[in-house]
């Protein structure tokens, strides 16, 4: 108890931030339970906004760390519609434990490919009844794992080694980027629509990743 009085907690609205300082300020005799900021009109409990880490979600893998909320938070993924009803704006942005959760999904799902790519390549040509008789050496398989966007190639291709992939995947991986981030993006963009919207930078970044 002692360690919280000495830190004290601005409290700002989950969904715009505005700073409700003021209006907890003119409290005289009670602490109501419930609040509405003037801001944004965004409803809240005070207990929240005093104490973000009461809301927590105890299996989102922003706010705890596992293998079960990994596991947990990577289903409701699969389905934004129920991720995005289970996650809401009084729950507390934390974009690093965002970040990490993307590359522990990520990173797994792309050595996965790499790693069937490259029983694929193996079958199809290093086999001795294959029907197209290549022995790939040891850098066209690890080229498996910088795909889409370029490979290594055992064979010289004059000054480097370096061979870019031109068969249209290329572009493949900046276009589903922009596509997940084109909702945030306009909201960036067009600042207006930014401030009708009146939602925090943090929910912004935590929809666009």
């Amino acid at each position: 108890m002692t360690d919280a009085l000495a830190k004290p907690v601005t409290p700002l609205c989950p969904r715009c931030g505005y700073d409700q300082s003021g209006a907890a300020a003119d409290w005289a005799e009670t602490c109501p339970l419930e609040g509405k900021c003037p801001e944004c009109g965004h409803d809240f409990q005070w207990a929240d906004v005093f104490r973000p880490e009461r809301n927590d979600r105890p299996m989102f893998f922003e706010h705890r760390t596992g293998l079960k909320p990994l596991a947990v938070t990577a289903a409701r993924l699969a389905w934004p519609f129920a991720f995005w009803a289970w996650v809401t704006l009084d729950h507390r942005v934390r974009l690093s434990r965002a970040a990490w959760l993307i590359a522990l999904l990520l990173v797994p799902a792309h050595l996965a490919a790499s790693a069937l790519g490259i029983a694929r390549t193996h079958l199809l040509y290093a086999q001795p009844n294959a029907p197209t008789q290549w022995q790939p050496g040891f850098l066209d398989y690890v080229s498996y794992f910088s795909f889409p966007v370029g490979g290594l190639s055992a064979a010289w291709r004059g000054p480097r080694f370096w061979v870019w992939h031109n068969d249209g995947w290329l572009w493949y991986v900046p276009a589903a980027m922009t596509i997940s981030v084109a909702f945030p993006l306009v909201l960036v963009l067009l600042p207006f629509t930014r401030e009708a919207a009146k939602v925090r930078w943090q929910h912004l970044t935590r929809a666009a990743l």
